[in-house]
């Protein structure tokens, strides 16, 4: 009498299961590509637009011209300075006073690493006698010539931080004619990167 083995029913089912495995992995391929491209094309697409570099441009607004911040393909709102002064001479006119003090704010940044963050403005004198404007971040706390980013003209010159405090406002959309607290409240330094949020739109800091 012959003897047929059995057949071992729990190593058959273990192989069709795993073919089943393997074969539902193999019809799913494209959509698990797509499922992790997407994944990592939006975090990447994230960490871009969270490390946008500030650019500071000149550009004409109204007749006027203004430095404006751009963060990828987005423009301030606002701008942060505008430029209609001839004090200094036809060689040096608002739309040349506009480019000089935009490159300037760029070359700025890029001397902080590319970074807003612990960059301000300030008013000092530099060695020429002038009062200015300039950027200065935790290494550097005084105006030079090296870190100015425009000469203030004669009236300004008496009262620099109330030129700041107009900055500051002017970069909120308010006008340029305010009421100063005779008690205080002008300030002897202004965040770069919260004058930028400011003009961006965003209400946060001060």
């Amino acid at each position: 009498m012959n003897i047929r083995p059995r057949p071992n029913w729990h190593l058959w089912n273990l192989v069709v299961a795993i073919l089943s495995i393997l074969v539902t992995l193999m019809l799913g391929l494209p959509s698990l590509y797509e499922f992790f491209e997407e994944r990592f094309f939006l975090q990447a697409t994230s960490s871009q637009t969270i490390g946008e570099t500030t650019k500071f441009k000149c550009v004409q607004d109204k007749g006027n011209w203004v430095t404006i911040a751009q963060q990828g393909k987005v423009i301030s709102a606002t701008p942060l300075l505008t430029w209609n002064t001839m004090e200094f001479g036809d060689h040096w006119t608002p739309e040349k006073r506009c480019n000089v003090v935009s490159d300037r704010l760029n070359q700025a940044v890029a001397m902080n690493e590319g970074r807003l963050r612990d960059l301000d403005l300030t008013s000092g004198k530099v060695q020429n006698g002038y009062t200015v404007i300039c950027a200065v971040n935790l290494s550097q706390k005084n105006c030079s010539l090296e870190n100015m980013l425009l000469t203030l003209k004669r009236e300004n010159a008496q009262n620099p931080s109330l030129v700041l405090f107009k900055i500051a406002n002017f970069a909120e959309g308010k006008t340029e004619r305010v009421t100063i607290n005779e008690n205080g409240g002008i300030p002897q330094y202004i965040s770069l990167e919260t004058l930028v949020d400011r003009s961006f739109g965003s209400n946060e800091g001060w």
